[in-house]
């Protein structure tokens, strides 16, 4: 099984495969998709062309993808509401079974907590795919954290590691 987790937004999007196979669970690819172009309609067709690359190039079976989480500021809430319709129709094109996580599940599934702080995250994250610390901005973190919150919640339905 391979899952491609998402961490939405509009100029930053992070995002992670994680293959799952005979019980070990591997990175193939952890990154940002930028944007640059300056107009909306562009900003979207722009995440639609860098993502399908990306299921395209790693045909992941499962897509987890971080619910929404409304802030004050509505207008940059409205924006990244779009982009993410722009990720989930992108998934279902490629028919990915999906998978939506709030933050607080994500960490749960992960550590047991749903309070549990990024660095606690993180740690687990590191110690169970036997990697280095990520260099970067969090989303890429984030997004590693949902693609295996994917794959522990379809495996064992929640499990905690």
């Amino acid at each position: 099984m391979i899952v491609l987790g998402i961490d939405p937004g509009t100029r930053r999007i992070g995002y992670a495969v994680i293959k799952h196979e005979k019980g070990q669970v591997t990175l193939l690819k952890a990154d940002l998709i930028e944007t640059v172009a300056e107009a909306r309609d562009l900003i979207l067709f722009e995440i639609h062309e860098k993502i399908n690359e990306v299921f395209e190039t790693y045909t992941p079976s499962h897509c987890a993808i971080e619910k929404l989480f409304f802030s004050n500021n509505q207008k940059t809430a409205l924006a990244v509401a779009e982009a993410r319709g722009v990720l989930l129709q992108v998934s279902a094109a490629h028919h990915c079974t999906l998978m939506e996580f709030t933050p607080n599940e994500i960490k749960s599934i992960i550590t047991g907590s749903g309070t549990a702080s990024k660095p606690s995250v993180a740690r687990i994250l590191y110690s169970t795919l036997k990697i280095a610390p990520i260099k970067g901005p969090d989303d890429i973190t984030d997004a590693i954290a949902i693609a295996l919150a994917g794959i522990f919640q379809t495996k064992n339905n929640s499990r905690v590691i």
